[in-house]
């Protein structure tokens, strides 16, 4: 280091530089820049007072330059920062950051569960209920591949531009989406649906004309309506049997069953606790075809958002029963 190099060092950082944009200027490493300084007996900057020298118009620019696409790091070294400072400036400002320091590719409605008000708010926050995986920055739903496109009604409801990817799902083809989004699992927790969520999910206030559509989405994740044909006592002429089922922890299921027996008239039925699973859990049955049908149609009439598969299960009904 010569004289004309200590005095740019001590005016560049003097001035606010770092010392990796100092290093970038004279061709060295900023750790070089940082035992050049401490020769020359100038104290080091704390990493946390770095932002005090910007401007709120710097500031402004750094944000609005992140959510336009541009890196952290080359904004840091731009400014006279650290990246770190840089984290910091937009993580007060509320903006979501991805752990490269690079802003997400993708968009989506990371308020799309603050208020669940429609159809669509319900049947997904049911759906999610049973059938999603939260993390603690993260939404996930995993179906199998052949229900892809219900991944991408999901994808649409939220307006995100996340993509649908194909899976090896523990051995069988699977489709996931993975939704970054920190804001949309703090609303979620709100509704009981957080991370190891099973045991401890509990049915939401939601309001009126919702309900049905949560149940809905809840059944289409975690049971169903289903039909077979019985040949025990009819092996001739063999008769079509129409079931619903859920399965839940038992506070979950039990304020379930009492919308059924409110809005579909449906007797109070014994629940039953599934041999293979966690000690709280309980499936909710319902059979003979007035009663389930009843059910169906509660759930499904007018429905513009349900999985197909799911839905054709049911069918075909009885003439006499339509």
């Amino acid at each position: 280091m010569n004289s004309n190099d200590a005095l740019l060092i001590a005016q560049w950082y003097a001035e606010g530089l770092s010392t990796v944009a100092i290093g970038k200027r004279l061709g060295v490493s900023g750790v070089t820049i940082g035992h050049w300084l401490q020769r020359l007996g100038i104290a080091r900057r704390h990493k946390g007072n770095m932002l005090k020298r910007l401007s709120a118009t710097e500031r402004d620019s750094i944000i609005a330059r992140y959510q336009a696409g541009e890196w952290a790091t080359p904004l840091a070294h731009e400014f006279g920062i650290s990246q770190a400072a840089v984290s910091g400036l937009l993580k007060r400002r509320g903006i979501v950051t991805h752990k490269h320091g690079f802003p997400s590719r993708y968009e989506c409605n990371h308020a799309f569960f603050a208020q669940i008000e429609s159809e669509a708010h319900a049947y997904w926050l049911g759906f999610l209920t049973a059938d999603g995986t939260i993390t603690d920055r993260a939404v996930i739903l995993i179906l199998q591949a052949r229900d892809a496109q219900h991944l991408e009604r999901f994808r649409d409801a939220i307006g995100s531009t996340h993509p649908v990817r194909f899976i090896d799902n523990h051995g069988y083809p699977g489709a996931k989406i993975y939704v970054h989004s920190p804001a949309m699992v703090q609303d979620l927790a709100g509704y009981t649906v957080t991370p190891h969520k099973t045991k401890t999910i509990r049915f939401p206030d939601l309001p009126q004309p919702c309900i049905r559509h949560y149940i809905r989405g809840y059944v289409e994740g975690d049971g169903g309506f289903y039909t077979r044909m019985n040949h025990r006592h009819r092996r001739q002429h063999p008769s079509r049997e129409w079931s619903f089922s859920v399965m839940g922890n038992r506070a979950f299921i039990t304020t379930l069953q009492q919308y059924c027996m409110t809005y579909c008239g449906l007797n109070q039925v014994q629940l039953h606790h599934p041999p293979t699973h966690y000690p709280d859990a309980v499936s909710l049955r319902y059979g003979g075809g007035r009663q389930v049908l009843r059910l169906f149609r509660w759930l499904y009439d007018d429905a513009t958002i349900y999985l197909p598969r799911k839905h054709a299960a049911f069918f075909p009904l009885p003439q006499e029963k339509l």
